[in-house]
C-alpha cells in the first residue's frame, strides 16, 4: 500500500478537495524481480504521484529545486532513512546534507514549506537487536535545529514518524514498514500537516491490518539424516 497511501486517504477525509499530491513518479519497487517501475498497488485508486525512489539518499537531492520548477509544490514531505545513517555519513553530517537540500528547494521556491520526518530505527532479526544506531541522535538534531531553519515565508517542522514505532512489529524485514508501519508513519506527517491547517490529526491508529497478499507455498527437501531445507518463492 505504502505509508503515502495512508496520508493520502486520511487527507481525503479531512480535507476533501484541498490536497494534490505532485512529483515526477508513480512508481514502486519490485521486491521480487529487484527493480523499480512496478505500479503493483495493492489499491491504485489514490493520489499516487510522489519523487522518491527505492535506495536513494538526500546526497542525491540537491537537484530538488529543478524537480520544483518542473513540479511546482506548496509543501514537500522529506523522510530520512536508514541509508542517509548507514552508508553515507554521521547524524551531524546527515543534518547538513538534509539543510543544503532545503537551501536547494528554495531556490526554485522561496516561500516553500517542509516537513522532515524522524529517522525510524531498525531491526536485524538474526541477532533479535535493534540497528541503525545514529537514529536516535539525528533525531535529537533534527528536533534541535529545524525550528533554526525557518524563514518568515518558509517553514520547517519536524514529523514524529517514529512515534509507537517498533521495527520489530512494524518491518517486515526490520526495515520497510508492514501495513501498521505505514499507518505509523502516515500518522507523524498527517498530524505535522495538521498544524499547518492542512487536514485534522490522524487520531487513533489501527493496528493488525491485514496484508495485500499471502506468501507463496514452500517447499521441503531432505539435507542429511537431521536436516531439512525449506524453501518458498518470493512473495511481494
Amino acid at each position: 500500500y505504502t505509508w503515502r497511501y495512508r496520508l493520502a486517504k486520511h487527507l481525503e477525509r479531512t480535507a476533501p478537495g484541498r490536497v494534490d499530491f505532485v512529483g515526477d513518479r508513480e512508481d514502486l519497487w519490485d521486491n521480487v524481480a529487484d527493480v523499480g517501475g512496478s505500479l503493483d498497488y495493492a489499491d491504485p485508486d489514490f493520489d499516487r504521484e510522489h519523487h522518491s525512489r527505492w535506495g536513494i539518499s538526500i546526497k542525491d537531492q540537491f537537484d530538488l529545486g529543478d524537480v520544483l520548477r518542473r513540479v511546482p509544490a506548496d509543501v514537500v514531505l522529506l523522510a530520512a532513512g536508514a541509508n542517509d545513517l548507514s552508508y553515507y555519513t554521521n547524524p551531524p553530517d546527515t543534518i547538513e546534507v538534509l539543510r543544503r537540500v532545503i537551501d536547494a528547494a528554495r531556490a526554485a521556491n522561496p516561500d516553500i514549506t517542509f516537513v522532515v520526518g524522524h529517522v525510524l530505527t531498525r531491526a536485524d532479526f538474526s541477532t533479535n537487536e535493534f540497528n541503525l544506531p545514529g537514529a536516535p541522535e539525528f533525531n535529537t538534531l533534527l528536533d534541535a535545529v529545524a525550528p533554526t531553519w525557518s524563514t518568515p515565508t518558509s517553514r520547517v517542522l519536524v514529523a514524529r514518524t517514529d512515534e509507537g514505532w517498533n521495527p520489530f512489529a512494524h518491518a517486515w524485514d526490520g526495515s520497510h514498514p508492514t501495513p501498521d508501519g505505514e499507518v505509523l508513519i502516515a500518522r507523524g506527517f498527517a498530524d505535522a500537516l495538521a498544524s499547518l491547517g492542512i487536514g485534522e490529526p490522524y487520531g487513533p491508529v489501527e493496528s493488525g491490518i491485514a496484508w495485500p497478499g499471502t506468501g507463496r507455498a514452500p517447499t521441503a527437501v531432505p539435507d542429511g539424516p537431521t536436516r531439512v531445507r525449506l524453501a518458498w518463492p518470493a512473495t511481494p
